[in-house]
């Protein structure tokens, strides 16, 4: 029942078999696969081409959610945005850590947030690390936030509730 994100591997992106391979793992589990967010970067897609684009059709076929990754430092830019069918933009920190002190960043995150309403989809930016940051997130219009000001990074048991042996040892991919 807990929603989790995923980064892809770039080298993953051109595997024939990945989507097929979650959908099986996902149905096997009995898994909502709503609750599954795949991140892919902007740089990985353009290293692939075409088949990043399939792969990201076929992903949204298995009824995953999709987050474009360090969103405004990779290489394909709006191409992505008007193509293929993400869910979420990532803010990428780097845009993120100077917030407070650098009106450029302000403008930049601004700017992505209008784009992604444009779009609809939501936004997330990487990289909180103040309740000051948080605040100016918030106040930009930011839907979604991750990084040390919201939480500490710690093992999933802990983060969960679950005993330590109740959850699998097996990788899906």
């Amino acid at each position: 029942g807990h929603a989790v994100a995923v980064n892809l591997a770039p080298r993953t992106i051109g595997s024939s078999r990945l989507a097929e391979d979650l959908h099986g793992a996902l149905t096997g589990a009995g898994a909502d696969p709503a609750l599954l967010v795949i991140e892919l970067t902007e740089t990985a897609l353009a290293a692939h081409g075409p088949t990043g684009a399939r792969l990201v059709d076929a992903l949204r076929e298995t009824g995953c959610r999709l987050a474009l990754d360090h969103f405004g430092t990779g290489h394909g830019g709006f191409t992505y945005l008007r193509r293929l069918p993400f869910d979420y933009l990532k803010i990428d920190a780097e845009f993120v850590r100077d917030l407070p002190d650098n009106a450029a960043s302000r403008d930049v995150v601004c700017a992505i947030v209008q784009l992604a309403r444009g779009l609809g989809q939501r936004t997330v930016a990487t990289g909180v690390e103040s309740e000051g940051t948080l605040d100016l997130l918030r106040d930009l219009g930011v839907d979604l936030a991750q990084g040390f000001a919201i939480g500490r990074p710690a093992p999933a048991q802990d983060a969960f509730g679950a005993a330590p042996g109740a959850w699998p040892r097996r990788s899906i991919v």
